[in-house]
Protein backbone atom coordinates (compact mmCIF):
# COMPACT_ATOMS: atom_id res chain seq x y z
CA UNK A 1 0.00 0.00 0.00
CA UNK A 2 2.83 2.47 0.84
CA UNK A 3 4.00 2.03 -2.91
CA UNK A 4 0.81 2.97 -4.13
CA UNK A 5 0.75 6.20 -1.66
CA UNK A 6 3.99 7.05 -3.50
CA UNK A 7 3.55 6.33 -7.21
CA UNK A 8 0.56 9.07 -7.02
CA UNK A 9 3.21 11.90 -5.69
CA UNK A 10 5.41 11.30 -8.00
CA UNK A 11 3.02 11.57 -10.86
CA UNK A 12 1.97 14.52 -9.16
CA UNK A 13 5.35 15.45 -9.04
CA UNK A 14 6.65 15.45 -12.40
CA UNK A 15 3.44 16.88 -13.63
CA UNK A 16 3.18 19.90 -11.85
CA UNK A 17 6.80 20.16 -12.93
CA UNK A 18 6.53 19.70 -16.73
CA UNK A 19 3.40 22.20 -16.36
CA UNK A 20 5.69 25.02 -14.42
CA UNK A 21 8.52 24.39 -17.34
CA UNK A 22 5.74 24.52 -19.90
CA UNK A 23 4.28 28.07 -18.45
CA UNK A 24 8.01 29.12 -17.90
CA UNK A 25 8.35 28.73 -21.78
CA UNK A 26 5.27 29.93 -23.10
CA UNK A 27 5.94 33.35 -20.77
CA UNK A 28 9.62 33.48 -22.24
CA UNK A 29 8.22 33.56 -25.40
CA UNK A 30 5.52 35.73 -25.13
CA UNK A 31 2.83 33.41 -25.81
CA UNK A 32 -0.58 32.26 -23.93
CA UNK A 33 -3.03 29.84 -24.11
CA UNK A 34 -4.75 32.19 -26.37
CA UNK A 35 -2.39 32.04 -28.90
CA UNK A 36 -3.43 28.36 -29.39
CA UNK A 37 -7.10 28.76 -29.72
CA UNK A 38 -9.20 26.70 -32.00
CA UNK A 39 -11.05 30.11 -33.51
CA UNK A 40 -10.58 31.20 -36.90
CA UNK A 41 -8.02 34.01 -37.68
CA UNK A 42 -9.88 37.11 -38.37
CA UNK A 43 -9.16 39.06 -42.08
CA UNK A 44 -9.97 43.04 -43.30
CA UNK A 45 -11.74 43.18 -46.64
CA UNK A 46 -11.64 47.14 -47.62
CA UNK A 47 -14.53 47.90 -50.84
CA UNK A 48 -14.02 51.04 -51.95
CA UNK A 49 -14.91 53.04 -55.17
CA UNK A 50 -13.45 54.91 -57.81
CA UNK A 51 -15.89 56.98 -59.81
CA UNK A 52 -19.48 57.36 -59.91
CA UNK A 53 -21.24 54.16 -58.53
CA UNK A 54 -21.62 51.66 -55.57
CA UNK A 55 -19.94 48.79 -54.38
CA UNK A 56 -21.75 47.00 -51.96
CA UNK A 57 -21.42 46.24 -49.11
CA UNK A 58 -18.62 49.08 -48.63
CA UNK A 59 -15.74 50.36 -46.65
CA UNK A 60 -13.94 47.86 -44.42
CA UNK A 61 -15.42 44.69 -42.83
CA UNK A 62 -14.31 41.85 -40.73
CA UNK A 63 -14.48 38.22 -41.90
CA UNK A 64 -13.35 35.07 -40.45
CA UNK A 65 -10.47 32.60 -42.09
CA UNK A 66 -12.19 30.12 -44.29
CA UNK A 67 -15.48 32.45 -44.85
CA UNK A 68 -16.63 34.06 -48.82
CA UNK A 69 -17.88 37.15 -49.30
CA UNK A 70 -20.12 38.45 -52.30
CA UNK A 71 -19.34 41.79 -53.75
CA UNK A 72 -22.71 43.43 -56.63
CA UNK A 73 -21.40 46.85 -58.02
CA UNK A 74 -23.47 48.78 -59.91
CA UNK A 75 -22.73 51.57 -62.36
CA UNK A 76 -24.41 55.26 -61.28
CA UNK A 77 -26.92 56.96 -63.85
CA UNK A 78 -24.69 57.60 -67.65
CA UNK A 79 -21.68 55.24 -65.94
CA UNK A 80 -20.19 51.87 -66.76
CA UNK A 81 -18.24 49.26 -64.82
CA UNK A 82 -14.43 49.93 -65.90
CA UNK A 83 -12.57 47.35 -63.57
CA UNK A 84 -12.59 45.74 -60.30
CA UNK A 85 -9.27 45.77 -59.25
CA UNK A 86 -8.45 43.06 -56.31
CA UNK A 87 -5.19 43.63 -54.33
CA UNK A 88 -3.74 45.84 -57.26
CA UNK A 89 -4.46 43.03 -60.19
CA UNK A 90 -7.30 44.16 -62.51
CA UNK A 91 -10.08 41.44 -62.76
CA UNK A 92 -11.49 43.67 -65.87
CA UNK A 93 -15.41 44.59 -65.32
CA UNK A 94 -17.88 42.67 -63.58
CA UNK A 95 -20.97 43.49 -61.81
CA UNK A 96 -20.36 41.06 -58.96
CA UNK A 97 -17.34 39.50 -57.58
CA UNK A 98 -16.99 36.95 -54.86
CA UNK A 99 -13.73 36.49 -52.77
CA UNK A 100 -14.15 31.83 -51.72
CA UNK A 101 -12.18 30.61 -48.66
CA UNK A 102 -10.43 33.74 -47.51
CA UNK A 103 -7.13 33.35 -45.91
CA UNK A 104 -6.21 36.84 -45.61
CA UNK A 105 -7.02 40.36 -46.24
CA UNK A 106 -7.46 42.30 -49.18
CA UNK A 107 -8.86 45.33 -51.02
CA UNK A 108 -11.38 45.47 -53.76
CA UNK A 109 -11.72 48.68 -55.75
CA UNK A 110 -14.90 49.09 -58.07
CA UNK A 111 -13.49 51.68 -61.06
CA UNK A 112 -16.88 53.54 -62.88
CA UNK A 113 -16.15 55.85 -65.89
CA UNK A 114 -19.01 57.96 -67.33
CA UNK A 115 -20.27 57.02 -70.68
CA UNK A 116 -19.25 60.95 -71.87
CA UNK A 117 -15.24 59.90 -71.36
CA UNK A 118 -15.90 56.34 -73.44
CA UNK A 119 -17.23 58.41 -76.41
CA UNK A 120 -14.54 61.04 -76.59
CA UNK A 121 -11.90 58.30 -76.04
CA UNK A 122 -13.86 56.68 -79.34
CA UNK A 123 -13.85 59.45 -81.35
CA UNK A 124 -10.19 60.79 -79.94
CA UNK A 125 -11.89 64.25 -79.79
CA UNK A 126 -13.37 65.88 -77.00
CA UNK A 127 -17.00 64.72 -76.87
CA UNK A 128 -19.79 66.61 -75.36
CA UNK A 129 -22.16 64.61 -73.47
CA UNK A 130 -25.81 65.89 -72.77
CA UNK A 131 -27.04 63.96 -69.74
CA UNK A 132 -30.85 64.04 -69.79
Amino acid sequence: MKQTAIIPSLFSFHFTKILFVTITFFAILGLSSSSFSAEPAVHTLNASISGQGSISPCGELSVTEGSSKSFVLEAGDNHHIVDVIVDGVSMGPAAAISLENIAASHTIEAVFESDCDELATASGADAKCSLN
